[in-house]
C-alpha cells in the first residue's frame, strides 16, 4: 500500500502543479490577443505574463514597432487590450476594475497600464 502511494505521488509531482485559475486566464487572455491580432502579435508583443507581485495584473512587454503608433492609437490599443484582460480575469475579481494591465518596452520601463485609480483607467507614454 506504501508502494503505491509514493507511486502516485511521484506521478502527480512529475505532472507537476495544476494549472491556478490565473494562469488558465492568462492562456486565454494571451490565445485572444492571437486571435485579434493574428501572427504579428509575438512581434508586437513578444512576452505576456502575470505579475507575481500584483494579484489579477498582466504584464505586457512592447516591443519598439508600438512607438511608431501616435500616442492616442497606444492608449486605445492598451485599452482594448485591458478589456480582453478583464473579460478573462472578472470572475475572479468583485469588481472588474481589480483586473489591471502593466504594459513594458523591451527594457523593463512601465510605459503604459492601467492607473492606480482603477484597471479600467489606461494611459500611455
Amino acid at each position: 500500500m506504501k508502494k503505491l502511494f509514493l507511486g502516485i505521488t511521484i506521478f502527480l509531482m512529475a505532472c507537476g502543479p495544476a494549472l491556478s485559475s490565473q494562469d488558465r486566464n492568462l492562456d486565454k487572455f494571451i490565445g485572444s490577443l492571437d486571435a485579434k491580432i493574428g501572427s504579428s502579435r509575438k512581434q508586437a508583443f513578444p512576452y505576456v505574463s502575470r505579475d507575481p507581485s500584483v494579484q489579477h495584473q498582466v504584464v505586457i512587454v512592447a516591443s519598439p514597432m508600438i512607438w511608431n503608433l501616435a500616442k492616442q492609437n497606444r492608449k486605445s490599443l492598451i485599452n482594448n487590450m485591458w478589456k480582453i484582460w478583464a473579460t478573462h480575469c472578472q470572475s475572479e475579481v468583485s469588481n472588474i476594475d481589480h483586473c489591471r494591465v502593466k504594459v513594458v518596452d523591451t527594457s523593463g520601463q512601465v510605459v503604459g497600464g492601467s492607473r492606480a485609480i482603477a484597471g479600467s483607467v489606461v494611459y500611455a507614454k
